[in-house]
């Protein structure tokens, strides 16, 4: 359970810089793809890491990355954590984001 001024810091990190509409892109994405029948054909050239933990919403295997993004620098899946990792996993997410950095 969170407290009220987690929530509240939570709320604020996307509502002071306007990154609401940004952050919500992924998952429309991720169902307009589905939607469609599959994820895009077309590649991510990008370096990219992946955290998947189990309470989110859009899962996405190893093999299934690995298909998507050409420079998959980083994946692991955990056994707790989900839509906010952050504040439920965070000793597990700042490990993941190190590991994609080296």
């Amino acid at each position: 359970m969170f407290s009220l001024v987690e929530i509240i810091h939570d709320i604020m990190l996307y509502w002071l810089p306007n990154t609401g509409p940004s952050s919500a892109r992924l998952y429309w994405e991720g169902m307009q793809a589905m939607r469609a029948g599959g994820m895009p054909t077309r590649k991510v050239p990008t370096p990219t890491g992946i955290s998947m933990f189990p309470g989110e919403q859009l899962r996405l295997s190893q093999r299934l990355a690995e298909g998507r993004f050409s420079r998959l620098v980083h994946f692991r899946e955990h056994s707790r954590g989900g839509r906010f990792a952050a504040l439920e996993a965070p000793d597990a997410l700042v490990s993941d984001i190190r590991d994609t950095l080296r």
